[in-house]
């Protein structure tokens, strides 16, 4: 699991690169690029750290139920917040993305 955690954050890091390029032709990203990097490349790193250091946690329920939460949850909020910053409403994608993303912070508490 851990190294299927750092294989996705490289992924989200070169797409982070090619939103940080594009924000000079369409500013509306700049509200998803820091999100982007910050929930999508660092925080699946991270868990990918931690699935490497503690490999039990990342082939528990939990550890694969966090995984599909996240990544489930950070495309879906990041549309709504892109929406945001093109001046449509958010909903009904923000909230629901939040809220999956969210639900794998209560999955790693538990």
């Amino acid at each position: 699991m851990g190294i299927m955690m750092f294989r996705i954050s490289v992924v989200y890091f070169f797409i982070g690169v090619v939103l940080g390029i594009l924000i000079h032709v369409m500013p509306e990203l700049a509200v998803v690029h820091p999100h982007w990097n910050l929930l999508g490349w660092v925080s699946f790193a991270l868990g990918g750290i931690v699935y490497c250091l503690f490999p039990k946690a990342g082939t528990s329920k939990l550890g694969k139920a966090h995984f599909w939460l996240h990544l489930l949850g950070i495309p879906i909020l990041l549309y709504g917040l892109l929406r945001v910053g093109m001046g449509q409403p958010a909903e009904p994608f923000a909230p629901l993305g939040g809220l999956l993303y969210c639900s794998r912070c209560v999955v790693i508490m538990v």
